[in-house]
């Protein structure tokens, strides 16, 4: 499974991405003569880290919102584009989240990475110093695209 976070305007131009076969980041690159290149996208490799759950133990760890909460928000990773089940598709990362993750300090993110290395789904195997390596990426993303007033999504390929 690749998961690969990236920024994007707004929730349609982020689906644009579901069948861009190198992801968001590597932009589009259409066949035909006159056919006009689309730019990727700012992006973070996932690293093993899945956008609902492990994720979301992140985000629950962050702001104090559970799971069960996360999932009864309709605004919280909701699929904007996917194609036959599980294959691809491309959901939004919530903006409260892009915003408490823009806004924690860093030592902040570092301290949580510790609780959240411990996750069930990450069966024992977390790599600590890659944990902190992802949350500094991703707040770095998080700063950028709050301040473009841009959304964060994750494009998922099987």
């Amino acid at each position: 499974m690749i998961w690969e976070y990236f920024s994007a305007p707004n929730d349609e131009l982020a689906a644009a991405t579901l069948n861009w076969p190198g992801g968001p980041e590597n932009g589009f690159k259409p066949k035909g003569l006159f056919a006009r290149r689309i730019d990727g996208y700012p992006a973070v490799h996932g690293r093993g880290v899945d956008p609902v759950i492990a994720l979301g133990q992140f985000e629950a760890l962050l702001t104090g919102l559970s799971l069960d909460e996360q999932f009864a928000d309709e605004d919280s990773r909701p699929i904007l584009a996917e194609t036959e089940p599980d294959a691809r598709l491309v959901l939004r990362i919530h903006d409260h989240f892009r915003d408490a993750l823009a806004v924690a300090p860093l030592q902040n993110l570092r301290d949580l990475a510790v609780p959240w290395s411990t996750i069930e789904e990450f069966y024992g195997q977390a790599n600590r110093a890659g944990l902190i390596k992802l949350l500094m990426l991703l707040r770095a993303q998080a700063v950028e695209a709050r301040g473009a007033g841009h959304h964060l999504y994750c494009w998922m390929s099987l």
